[in-house]
């Protein structure tokens, strides 16, 4: 039996390293409403999260299929790990059906292939995957664009830090964090569509 799938994006308005990175023009749209754009080819359910409703309106417009999440206050700190938001998340949409996955898409990784994204779903939803990581090719790092979690580990998980993967994809997308990484995505993007 298939496991229920859900698609999250967390995305804040704000970063250090490249001012609003996830409000930066990324071909024409928002970093973070191409990303949510790609991620509605695959006709799930998709959650959004982020500390600005400016964010949340522009995503909740772009399909029923989106439904959004003003950050609760306790995890707006810079320094929180991704897990405890999934977490809130998780709990505030009431996806706690012990046959459910989650994939998180990275907002600030908007080159990642449709192939890849539909192929770390199919594994989610046809296996029993605890845990899912997107992974360099080169060096087998991880890559963050992809990260997904059954919903008992997702809600168990422990150590936010420590990751358990028993999953991974090939991902060579860029994680964008400054100007340069920006750059080089964009011309990563228009590359692979020569």
């Amino acid at each position: 039996m298939a496991n229920h799938l859900s698609l999250f994006m967390i995305a804040k308005s704000y970063s250090t390293r490249l001012p609003s990175k996830n409000l930066q023009d990324f071909q024409g749209s928002p970093l973070y409403l191409y990303g949510l754009k790609k991620m509605l080819s695959l006709n799930l359910p998709i959650y959004f999260d982020s500390d600005s409703s400016e964010m949340c309106d522009q995503a909740s417009k772009l399909s029923p299929l989106i439904s959004t999440h003003i950050r609760d206050a306790h995890l707006l700190d810079t320094s929180t790990p991704s897990v405890p938001i999934f977490q809130s998340m998780y709990s505030y949409f009431h996806l706690s059906d012990e046959r459910s996955s989650v994939l998180n898409v990275q907002a600030n990784s908007p080159n990642i292939e449709l192939r890849t994204l539909k192929k770390a779903a199919n594994i989610l939803k046809y296996s029993d995957t605890n845990e899912l990581l997107s992974i360099y090719s080169y060096d087998r790092s991880n890559n963050g664009s992809l990260w997904g979690f059954s919903s008992c580990r997702l809600m168990n998980y422990g150590d936010p830090y420590v990751h358990l993967p028993d999953s991974f994809v090939i991902d060579d997308s860029i994680d964008i964090h400054t100007q340069r990484d920006l750059e080089n995505s964009l011309l990563q993007t228009t590359n692979s569509k020569e």
